[in-house]
């Protein structure tokens, strides 16, 4: 006949088990930590009106139409912003090809009589953006 001590079982079967839950924490936490990191990210969208937006204010000789932009930089430049496809797409002394913004749905430029410019982006995944940058004259 073989004795069991049933007390010694129990025990060792809630230190087996506490173990594995905090092997299983320390597992989960990195996981929480990556889909919780994207949060802290800037979005394409206001990624893209921030770097608009610096540009225009080094900006001189300022126009627009429904669907672009353009201006001069400070090394009198001709820069175009404006869709290209589903994208916007920078170009300088209207050569080469640079993507700013991809899988856009709807881009619209216009302006105000109180030197601001309106600027409507949507993407396809439904965000949208629609801001107004202060221009000089």
């Amino acid at each position: 006949m073989i004795f069991r001590n049933q007390k010694g079982a129990i025990l060792t079967e809630w230190l087996l088990a506490i173990i594995l839950f905090i092997f299983i924490i320390q597992l989960a936490f990195p996981l929480f930590q990556l889909m919780n990191g994207n949060k802290n990210q800037l979005s394409p969208l206001l990624f893209f009106y921030h770097q608009l937006e610096i540009e225009l204010q080094q900006a001189t000789d300022i126009g627009w139409d429904n669907q672009s932009i353009f201006f001069s930089d400070t090394n009198n430049r001709r820069i175009s912003i404006s869709t290209y496809g589903s994208h916007i797409r920078k170009q300088v002394n209207y050569q080469g090809h640079e993507i700013l913004l991809r899988d856009i749905e709807h881009f619209r430029v216009s302006g105000r009589e109180d030197s601001h410019l309106k600027v409507i982006i949507t993407l396809r995944n439904g965000d949208s953006l629609e801001k107004y940058i202060e221009i000089t004259p």
